[in-house]
């Protein structure tokens, strides 16, 4: 053995006793003593500065000075891994270097339309999750159609992958979504299949299908074609200031509309008011009457603003069920007497849906711009506080926004992490704590084993979650999780990720029929789990 491989096999040695020395004060409901810790560290910085470990060594007298300073008798679980992150973190990427596969690619600051993926090979749908996410792009992957219409409705997708099989088989119900989607704004579609037959080509094109690929994929090339529908959805969106569904402006000309009234106020001074209009219980009539019928109230509400909104005011499809409106040369008390009598308006119309009738009413923040320096994200970010003081207060009003909104009202995500690894649930609990923008507050709660965490009412909560579920724990695993909680009535509420091996493909496969979100191998990467987080969450509020 020559010194190299000594110097390897003692680095080994020591990461996995600290790893086990970890463990133990994380697994233990019993706060540990700081002295306790302060004896450990001492132990690892000897060691590691004898076998000129140098990056442990820095890390290990970073903590010695945090300690120093630190005057408390004893610390939580919690507090110890908050305090010991560092060495949690170098530990864990120590032992998993060898195995882990980083698309170093993927951005944090991740803003692109999204791949939707549908195929029922599972193998070959994580291929392509693989080599697209090496592309810095958002995928989206799916075995369900079902699932796949549901993205299409409720996301901005900008390209769909679909496997000519599933299709054949039971996914026509699908195409007919893409072709009504279609009529309101364009989506590349492309067929993948076995099959290169001139019939399967002329089928595909039948379908809709942009492009056409035959399996195994030439990857290079598939990304080549891929991008190239990509950059013309890119062009005919940017030629379009419509939202093809509703006849509002869209998202993109809202900036723009923002800027010239910014420039505006620089030179008369005069106020502008922004707001953001969201309709209430959307989800529910979705749910109930059905998209088209969700559809119908979207096309009523945006014409019903259009006739009875002053002829200077401008409206805007946000996204989804929510709109945006800019009022020139209009103060915040006049802006929210506007949308109180549209608001009222709104609510006298009847909508009916297999002889059933309904009414249906919409929230509104509204802030007034007074100063050009502000950027527009942030004026956006006070109009969407005060949309939430609306809709948190009963739905139906209109909440004039201040500057302390932005202090005092937060949108809550709620993150749980079940894994019976310690190392594990510390280390995701500590590393997602930021992942979520300032305006949301987040609540980070872990649990060794399934049935702790049915037996913690939090579950039932109001506010979104996001569930991360490692597949094997003992008793209740991760799949018996995600059966109960898709079983659940308000199953929508919970964004689940499963936490899996990479030789567990069957594992995906069930996980995808069950009605899984996501997945995310093992061994993995924090920064990689960081962003699919932050992209989940993206997707959750946009």
């Amino acid at each position: 053995m020559d010194k190299g491989d000594g110097m390897n096999n003692y680095r080994d040695s020591l990461i996995i006793s600290i790893n086990k020395q970890l463990e133990q004060w994380f697994d233990a409901a019993h706060p540990v003593s700081v002295e306790e810790v302060r004896n450990f560290i001492q132990t690892v910085e000897a060691s590691a500065s004898a076998n000129q470990l140098h990056d442990l060594t820095e890390i290990i007298n970073s903590l010695k000075d945090q300690l120093a300073q630190d005057d408390q008798q004893e610390w939580t679980p919690p507090e110890l891994c908050e305090h010991l992150f560092r060495l949690i973190k170098y530990c864990y990427e120590e032992m998993i270097q060898e195995d882990v596969h980083v698309h170093k690619s993927l951005d944090p600051g991740y803003d692109k339309l999204d791949v939707l993926v549908l195929d029922d090979d599972v193998a070959h749908l994580m291929l392509l999750r693989d080599e697209l996410e090496k592309q810095g792009l958002g995928v989206l992957t799916t075995t369900d159609p079902d699932k796949a219409i549901n993205y299409f409705y409720e996301l901005n997708i900008g390209c769909f992958v679909t496997s000519l099989h599933i299709m054949n088989k039971n996914g026509s119900l699908v195409i007919e979504v893409v072709r009504q989607q279609n009529n309101k704004q364009f989506i590349p579609i492309i067929g993948i299949s076995v099959d290169d037959s001139r019939e399967a080509r002329l089928k595909a094109y039948e379908y809709g299908v942009d492009d056409f690929q035959t399996k195994p994929l030439d990857m290079g090339e598939f990304v080549v074609r891929m991008n190239r529908q990509l950059n013309r959805k890119n062009s005919i969106d940017k030629l379009l200031f419509l939202d093809e569904l509703t006849g509002a402006f869209n998202r993109k000309y809202f900036k723009d509309v923002f800027e010239k009234h910014r420039i505006d106020f620089m030179r008369t001074r005069q106020p502008f008011c922004i707001a953001m209009v969201d309709i209430d219980s959307f989800k529910q009539v979705n749910d109930k009457y059905g998209h088209l019928t969700g559809d119908k109230v979207l096309i009523r509400f945006v014409n019903l603003m259009k006739e009875r909104m002053r002829a200077t005011d401008t409206l805007f499809r946000y996204g989804g069920e929510e709109f945006a409106m800019i009022f020139p040369n209009t103060n915040q008390a006049d802006a929210k007497h506007v949308l109180e009598r549209l608001l009222n308006d709104f609510m006298q119309i009847t909508f009916e849906s297999d002889e059933e009738q309904f009414h249906v009413s919409f929230s509104a923040g509204v802030i007034e711009a007074t100063c050009s320096r502000e950027k527009f994200k942030d004026w956006l970010n006070l109009a969407d506080q005060a949309l939430y003081a609306a809709k948190t207060s009963g739905k139906r009003k209109i909440v004039i926004a201040d500057h302390t909104i932005k202090l005092s009202i937060h949108r809550q995500i709620n993150i749980a992490i079940l894994s019976d690894n310690p190392l594990i649930r510390m280390i995701l609990s500590e590393s997602l704590k930021h992942v979520v923008e300032d305006n949301f507050e987040t609540d980070i709660r872990t649990y060794r084993a399934g049935e702790l965490f049915f037996a913690d009412s939090w579950y039932q909560g109001t506010d979104p979650y996001i569930i991360l579920l490692d597949c094997i724990m003992p008793r209740k695993d991760g799949m018996k999780v995600l059966q109960r909680l898709r079983a659940m009535p308000n199953s929508s509420q919970y964004t689940i990720v499963i936490l899996t091996d990479r030789s567990s493909e069957q594992d995906i496969a069930k996980a995808m029929q069950m009605g899984v979100d996501d997945y995310i191998m093992k061994p993995f990467s924090v920064e990689e789990v960081q962003i699919r987080i932050k992209r989940l969450v993206q997707r959750m509020t946009d």
